[in-house]
Parts: C-alpha cells; sequence; structure tokens
C-alpha cells in the first residue's frame, strides 16, 4: 500500500471556482457492521429499546439508529491464555413517532456492553459503553441528539487531482460507530455530525479497486468543526495490485 498522507486544511481547501454552485452531500449514515461473535442463534431474544430524545427532552422521530455490542471472548491452551474484543452491529433502523426503535437480538454470553448512536440532520448522539438489564431481561438505552462536529474537505490523489468515488468514513465513539458520507465530484466531502464527548475520533478515505485506504490522528472529544484533505492513490484493479 503506497504512503497516506494527512494534510490540516484552511478554508480555501473548499473554496470552488467563482460563479460555481457549492457542492451538495448527500446525508451521512450510519453503517451497520454486522453481527459477529456477538450473536448466538440459539440464545433467547434480549428486547432491547432505544429512546431517541432532543436536548429538551422532547422524543424524536425519524432519526437514524444504529446499536452496536461489544465482546470479548478469552480462552485457555497449552502456552497460556489469549483472548480477543471486538464490536459487532446488531440493529439498524429508525426511530417511530413516540421516538422509540426496539430490536431483539440472541446476544451471546461473550457480550459485555451495548451501546447506541443516533442521526438526523445536523444532530447526532450516543450512549456510553455499558450493559444493564432491567427485571425482566431487556435493556434500554436513551440516545440525546445534540449538534455534533463535522469534518469537511477533499479527497484527493498525490497530484491534486480529485478522487469522487472515494468514500468517507468517520469512526466515532473509541471505534464503535462508522459514520460514511460520499464525495463530490470535485473531491469534495462533509462527513457528521459527530457526537461531541463520545470518546476518541478518526476519519478515513476509503477507495476500491483495489482497497486503498488512508486515516487521519484520532482526536479525543471533537467539538468543533475540522478541515482536512485524505491524499488517497487509487491504482487500476490488477491481480498483481490485488497481492
Amino acid at each position: 500500500m503506497r504512503a497516506a498522507l494527512l494534510v490540516l486544511a484552511g478554508a480555501a481547501a473548499l473554496t470552488g471556482c467563482a460563479g460555481q454552485p457549492a457542492a451538495t452531500f448527500p446525508p451521512a449514515r450510519l453503517l451497520d457492521r454486522g453481527a459477529g461473535e456477538s450473536v448466538d442463534p440459539k440464545a433467547r431474544e434480549v428486547p432491547v429499546t432505544v429512546r431517541v430524545e432532543d436536548e429538551r427532552g422532547a422524543t424524536v422521530e425519524g432519526a437514524q439508529v444504529v446499536v452496536v455490542a461489544g465482546w470479548s471472548v478469552f480462552f485457555d491452551t497449552p502456552v497460556g491464555g489469549h483472548g480477543s474484543v471486538g464490536e459487532d452491529g446488531i440493529a439498524d433502523g429508525a426511530s417511530d413517532a413516540a421516538g422509540l426503535f426496539v430490536a431483539r437480538p440472541r446476544l451471546s454470553k461473550n457480550v459485555k456492553y451495548l451501546r447506541a448512536a443516533a442521526v438526523k440532520g445536523g444532530l447526532a448522539g450516543a450512549t456510553e459503553r455499558k450493559f444493564e438489564r432491567d427485571d425482566d431481561g431487556s435493556a434500554a438505552l436513551v440516545v440525546v441528539l445534540r449538534p455534533g462536529a463535522v469534518y469537511s474537505g477533499r479527497v484527493v490523489d498525490s497530484a491534486g487531482r480529485p478522487v469522487p468515488d472515494a468514500k468517507v468514513q468517520c469512526h466515532f465513539g473509541d471505534g464503535d460507530f462508522d459514520l460514511e458520507c460520499g464525495v463530490a465530484d470535485d473531491g469534495a466531502f462533509r462527513c457528521g455530525p459527530v457526537p461531541a464527548g463520545t470518546g476518541k475520533t478518526w476519519i478515513s478515505a476509503v477507495h476500491h479497486g483495489p482497497l486503498r485506504e488512508v486515516w487521519s490522528q484520532g482526536e479525543t472529544h471533537p467539538t468543533t468543526d475540522r478541515q482536512i484533505v485524505l491524499v488517497v492513490d487509487p491504482v487500476p484493479d490488477t491481480p498483481e495490485n490485488r497481492k
């Protein structure tokens, strides 16, 4: 893989040509990673209810919601103990008229915490890492939507040419959640909102054909908008380049 470059950019990085309309960006979406170690098809269903509300406590309809499960596995071997940890997506949907999203995953015994994130418009929120069940075995999570930080800039190659077929992802909540946004024809992107105060955040540009990926340095608890340029050099999709 070629070397990746992250450049801190000023406002000029987003300035288009005079007289041309500003780029429009589709709404960013939370990604569902899919389940792995966190799900056991033989386990009983666990009702998980996510309530989405604003800062005043009013319920929010139509927010995109993703629920993740953090898991850890430890096992003994003849040469000592070994283990692994990870996060799985276990549910993805939208809050209803009552601000609720309900999932019924079959959680494995390896699950250590549940966490939910939600986005709508310029608002975002995420819960902390914890796993508290009610007496009946169900779990309830409350996501509070607030204004979040936005990452914007351009994806270009090392010659400064735009890479419009790339995707930009913002990984927040110490890596538990992924927010994906598209790239405009001129390479410009706008990815957010990212919930404030939810742990370390990274941003990456991904180009498939074959995969080329560049990551920014992580920052903890972003609270203000960021402007960056991500430099990624696509290569021809040939067998030689897939080695």
